[in-house]
């Protein structure tokens, strides 16, 4: 076992210690539980987490670049999320918040709630490398608005989950 590495617990497995530092970033924390790094960053005064997720056969060194070209285009790919979602998404979000009894939500403020996502999840893997974009607000109820974008744009799928 080298110094990158450590066992975890009686599992038998090794997992990479990357706390690891990048400019635009910091330093990563490796979540065991979901196999996952994770970070939270800020843009325009809000707080968002950042995971990055890599299959086997690939390590938080090949996903950094990626993570990196994403950040540095960020508003481009919050706008396409945030066109996609309010193009597909408000009318099932209402029909589903209908039962909750909860007001339905306006097209503006929709459009406004998904100005800068809660959560981003880079995932890689040996199939592509995609973006998924997870938004949380009051005016979703029990409801979250989820937006997976791959590196290329040309899959974008937008959808509602259910948080209980």
């Amino acid at each position: 076992m080298d110094d990158l590495s450590f066992r975890l617990g009686n599992y038998g497995r090794y997992l990479p210690l990357h706390n690891m530092t990048d400019a635009p970033f910091g330093n990563f924390k490796y979540d065991a539980t979901d196999e996952l790094y994770e970070i939270e960053v800020s843009h325009r005064g809000n707080d968002l987490k950042l995971f990055i997720r890599v299959d086997d056969g690939f390590s938080l060194d090949d996903a950094i670049p990626v993570a990196s070209e994403f950040w540095k285009r960020r508003a481009n790919w919050f706008k396409t999320a945030r066109e996609t979602a309010s193009s597909e998404l408000l009318d099932m979000l209402n029909d589903r918040i209908d039962g909750e009894n909860l007001p339905p939500i306006s097209k503006t403020a929709f459009a406004k709630s998904l100005s800068v996502p809660d959560e981003i999840c880079l995932s890689v893997d040996s199939d592509q490398i995609s973006f998924e974009l997870s938004y949380y607000s009051d005016l979703y109820g029990e409801h979250a608005v989820s937006v997976a974008i791959n590196l290329t744009y040309d899959s974008v799928d937008a959808d509602i989950a259910n948080l209980y």
